[in-house]
């Protein structure tokens, strides 16, 4: 496995992926008689798909060091089109659920927060991905960007082209 360590601790780490991952294709399957195609692959990532929307949760290894030992991170996507491992999502909400220590229950944080990202899911689903405020994926509110002033490359185009703007007498039109 990719954590590099002994078979107990990976055979653990699979059992949360497991648990995670039930529970969401349970979530899913309440959408089955609306149309939807719930799936997983490779027992990590789960892909769900109604109309033009879609959705997927990636299941990360617990190869960061500062990943805390009895967390393991979803990462929920909506897409509006179908999946391509190339587009970007239009949203991304990254949600850490928390194991209790040393066993592959759900601590109750861990169940409320895979409790809002299966919700999540699915109203990315219904109703289409949420809108980033601040033309941001993440959903985060960051003030605009400020317009930036003219620099030194843009000043001199402007005054070449009111130069041939003179150049051209007072129609403009070129020739």
């Amino acid at each position: 496995m990719a954590t590099g360590s002994d078979p107990a601790t990976d055979a653990l780490w699979n059992a949360r992926r497991a648990e995670i991952m039930r529970l969401l294709l349970q979530a899913g399957a309440k959408l089955a008689g609306r149309g939807a195609e719930v799936s997983q692959s490779n027992g990590w990532i789960f892909r769900a798909a109604l109309g033009e929307f879609c959705v997927d949760a990636t299941l990360n290894e617990p190869q960061f060091r500062w990943q805390a030992p009895d967390t393991l991170t979803v990462m929920p996507r909506a897409f509006r089109g179908g999946f391509h491992p190339l587009d970007r999502p239009a949203a991304l909400r990254p949600a850490g659920v928390a194991f209790e220590p040393g066993t592959a229950r759900l601590s109750e944080a861990g169940r409320a927060t895979l409790g809002r990202v299966a919700a999540w899911l699915i109203d990315a689903m219904l109703e289409g991905p949420p809108a980033a405020s601040a033309g941001t994926r993440d959903g985060a509110s960051r003030p605009p960007r400020k317009p930036r002033g003219p620099n030194r490359t843009a000043w001199a185009a402007r005054a070449a082209f009111r130069q041939g703007d003179a150049r051209r007498g007072p129609d403009r039109r070129p020739g």
